[in-house]
């Protein structure tokens, strides 16, 4: 065998080897991400601990969340019913949602 087909043999199975090593990396690491999402009840409770005088009787549903960019957690689109002035109020708004020791946080961002 001369050192051209020798090199080209070696070149080949670099190039096999690299692509196998990069698809085995990257799609086991995707997999392995998985979105931690609050229910919908203890979403309701860290939006309430975290304004318990602006939203009497809140209820909540919880949208679309994905990962949140701004901080730890998840970021959620939600609709919110509650007791305002007049009798019942209904909002939309983007809240993060995060995991702490004692539970999840709610921040209002909109």
């Amino acid at each position: 065998m001369n050192s051209i087909t020798s090199s080209a043999i070696a070149l080949v199975i670099g190039i096999t080897i690299g692509i196998g090593g990069t698809y085995a990396l990257t799609s086991s690491a995707s997999g392995k991400f998985q979105l931690e999402i609050p229910t919908e009840e203890e979403a309701r409770a860290s939006l309430q601990a975290a304004k318990p005088n602006d939203w009497p009787n809140l209820q909540l549903s919880l949208g679309q969340c994905d990962k949140d960019t701004l901080g730890p957690g998840v970021r959620c689109a939600i609709d919110v019913t509650y007791d305002g002035l007049g009798g019942q109020r209904k909002r939309q708004s983007i809240v993060g949602f995060s995991q702490t020791p004692s539970g999840w946080m709610a921040s209002l961002y909109q």
